[in-house]
C-alpha cells in the first residue's frame, strides 16, 4: 500500500481490508501488516507493525481500520504498508474523509509487492487547474534492501505548457508522493496539465494516483487509481 494515513488534520483515514482467499482458515497473527513512516512525517513510531487479532476463515474479510482503531494507529500518521499472510489474500484500501465538511471517499487495489516493472505511467495528471482539479501521485519502491533511483517524466498536453523531467531516490521500502495539489510541485506552474511516466534504473516500483479539487465543490469529486504497469 503506497499511502497509508491515519486520522490526518484534513480527516483523511485510509482503512484497509484483506479479503482470505486460502481455502482454509488464516489464524489470528496469520495477516501481517508493517507500515514504514514517510519521510515527512514526525509523528512516531518510524515503523508501525500489527497483525489480525482473530482467525479469519475462507473467502471472509479482515480489515484494519485506523478510523476507529485509535490504540494500534497514532493520529496524523502517514507512510507505506505491507501486507503479508499466511495464505492467499487480496486487497484493497479505501480513503475516507472523516469528520470534515469534505464528504469524499475513494479506493484503489494493493500492488503485487512481487511485481518486476520498471516503468509505470499515470495518464493524466495535473497541478492545480483553473477549475480546481489536481492530482497526487504516490510510486512505491516495495524493495525492502535497496532504495530505487527514478526518473519522472511529465509530459505536458496544455498547448502553453513545457514538459519536465525530475529524478528522485526512493529509500527501500517507502514512497515518493508527488503531490499536485500543492504550489510548484517537481517544479510544475499552475494550471499545467499532462501525462507522467515513471522509470526506475534499478529496482521493480509501482503505485497510484489521486484525482481530486483542491475547491471541494459539491459532492464526491476524489477518485483513485492504480498506475498503469509497463514491462
Amino acid at each position: 500500500m503506497p499511502l497509508f494515513t491515519s486520522r490526518l488534520a484534513n480527516g483523511l483515514s485510509t482503512p484497509i481490508t484483506v479479503q482470505n482467499l486460502s481455502g482454509g482458515t488464516i489464524a489470528a497473527g496469520g495477516i501481517q501488516l508493517t507500515c514504514k513512516a514517510d519521510a515527512g512525517n514526525t509523528v512516531p513510531p518510524t515503523t508501525l507493525n500489527t497483525s489480525n487479532t482473530t482467525a479469519v476463515a475462507n473467502n471472509t474479510p479482515y480489515f484494519f481500520n485506523p478510523v476507529v482503531d485509535t490504540t494500534t494507529f497514532p493520529t496524523a500518521w502517514f507512510g507505506s504498508c505491507r501486507i503479508t499472510a499466511s495464505g492467499n489474500a487480496v486487497s484493497f484500501m479505501q480513503m475516507r474523509f472523516v469528520g470534515t465538511s469534505t464528504s469524499n471517499a475513494a479506493a484503489y487495489e494493493a500492488i503485487n509487492a512481487s511485481g518486476t516493472a520498471r516503468v509505470i505511467s499515470f495518464p493524466r495528471v495535473a497541478e492545480r487547474m483553473a477549475d480546481g482539479f489536481a492530482t497526487a501521485a504516490t510510486i512505491q519502491n516495495p524493495s525492502l534492501s535497496n532504495p530505487a533511483h527514478v526518473v519522472l517524466n511529465y509530459t505536458a498536453n496544455c498547448s502553453s505548457y513545457s514538459s519536465v523531467v525530475v529524478a528522485h531516490e526512493i529509500p527501500a521500502g517507502g514512497s515518493l508522493i508527488r503531490n499536485h495539489r500543492l504550489p510548484g510541485t517537481d517544479g510544475l506552474p499552475d494550471g499545467w496539465c499532462g501525462s507522467l511516466t515513471v522509470t526506475s534504473s534499478d529496482q521493480p516500483i509501482d503505485g497510484f494516483i489521486q484525482l481530486t479539487n483542491i475547491n471541494n465543490p459539491p459532492g464526491d469529486s476524489f477518485m483513485a487509481h492504480n498506475a498503469i504497469v509497463r514491462p
